[in-house]
Order: C-alpha cells, then structure tokens, then sequence
C-alpha cells in the first residue's frame, strides 16, 4: 500500500472521530453548532451503533439472497429440458438423486440448483460423452451438493459478499467456504465410484454460468488435489485483515454519528 493510499485511508478513518465529537459537543472540538452539550453521547448510542448496522446489514442480505433466489429461478424456468432418459434416471438412483432433469443442450454440463428444492440438472451432451462411472462421479458429486443444500448456501453466501462488498474478508471467508464445498462433494464422489471416474469427468465436463453449484467449479483445485499435488488454502491476507477492520471502524462510526445527530435533534 502506497503512502498516499495510506494517508487517504487515515483521512477518511479520521471523520467518523470529527463527526462524533461535533455531535456530542467535544469542548475540545469547540462550539458545535447543533446546540449539544458535552455527554450527550451516552452508552446506549455506543451499544446501539451496531445493533443498528447489524439490523441494516441483515435485512440487506435478506433482500439481496431473495433477489438472488428470484433471479435463478427465472433462468432455471427458461431453460429447455428434455425427457429424462432411462439412463439418466437409473445412474441418479443409483446416486440416491431424487430430483433429476436433463437439459436440452449439447454442452457437457451438470450443476445443481433450487434454493428450496435442490435439483440436479445434466444436459444431453454430458449424457453422450461420460462413461457410465464418469456420469456417475458427477451424479455423486451433485448428490452431495443437494444433500447438504448448497444451492442455498452458495447464494447465502453470494449475498453476504455483495452486502458486505466493503469487507474484504467477508467475501475470503464466502469463497473459502466454496472451495470446501466443492471438494467435501469429490470426496463423496470418490468414494462412490473412485478417483479415475472423477478425474475424466472433469476433463471433459464444461463450467455453468448458471448453477449455484456447477459440477465444473474451482476444477483447477481439484484436479491438483486429485493427482496429489499441493492445494493448501492461502492464508487470509494481513492487508485485507486491516483493510476490513478499519472499514468496520468507520461503519460503526459513522452510524454512531449519526445516531448522536438524531438524539440531538429531538
């Protein structure tokens, strides 16, 4: 971080401390101009700075997870499925799938999807590439996604990573979390059907731009992780550490500020 940024970042982490002293009558500060005078500021705008910015930030989320919700299911209804084949049908019981559907598409792909009702979806393309095991390691691997409701997971954490844009470590935590998904369901799958299947399904396999929990997702990782080779998660970065807790100083602030100012004017 470059000196400038660090003197802009010190700046603005500075007038949540002015903002709070003028509103509460510093007599440092001088004459405030709201008519305040000095502890006016009492604990309970200490204690409700973030419950306050907690309440904002939950019904944000609430709101962006909906919304989140709302637009998967409208790209799921546009979709063109297919008759679910009898092959299709069989591999998916034999995954324990419950909610199968085959897309219309030539594309090898496959992905998971529906906040309250996790289904599995594979298109025709996968279906006429994939060997029987490499079909079934990604069945198993959908499987597991659905059985654990990732679909609502990932958008509940895709929601608090926009809401929650300004914290950078918010959205580390949220990709983490991902990343963990995707190789709990290859354990699943490996243990079904073993690593080979596993590993030519992922060659041949396309990622989805739709699914919340496409098959293809982070295949990078997972192949490393697949021939043995080093994979470790990065560690959290200082900077964003900083970054966040500055950020978070400056909320909390700023909404005690503007607590103070709304008390003061009463």
């Amino acid at each position: 971080m470059t000196i400038r940024k660090l003197a802009m970042l010190g700046t603005v982490a500075a007038l949540p401390v002015i903002c709070l002293g003028a509103a509460a009558g510093c007599r440092t500060l001088g004459p405030c101009g709201l008519g305040l005078e000095a502890g006016d500021a009492s604990a309970w705008i200490w204690l409700g700075s973030p419950l306050l910015l907690l309440s904002i930030v939950v019904i944000a989320w609430i709101v962006r997870f909906a919304l989140t919700g709302a637009s998967t299911y409208r790209e799921i209804a546009g979709l063109r499925l297919s008759p679910t084949s009898l092959r299709l049908a069989r591999v998916a019981s034999r995954a324990g799938i419950k909610r199968i559907r085959s897309l219309d598409a030539e594309m090898p792909l496959a992905f998971c999807a529906g906040v309250m009702r996790p289904t599995v979806y594979v298109s025709e393309g996968a279906l006429s590439t994939l060997q029987e095991d490499e079909l079934l390691a990604v069945l198993y691997h959908e499987a597991d996604h659905a059985r654990h409701w990732e679909p609502a997971w990932r958008g509940a954490r895709s929601a608090a990573a926009q809401v929650l844009s300004f914290l950078p470590i918010v959205r580390w935590f949220c990709e983490r979390g991902s990343r963990r998904s995707e190789i709990a369901a290859d354990i699943a799958a490996e243990q079904g059907v073993g690593s080979a299947a596993l590993a030519g399904a992922l060659l041949v396999m396309t990622p989805s731009k739709l699914g919340l929990a496409a098959f293809a997702g982070y295949a990078e990782m997972r192949a490393r992780r697949l021939l043995g080779l080093p994979f470790d998660e990065p560690h959290v970065p200082r900077a964003a550490w900083a970054t966040t807790l500055v950020r978070l100083w400056i909320a909390l602030s700023l909404v005690g500020c503007v607590l103070n100012i709304a008390v003061a004017l009463r």
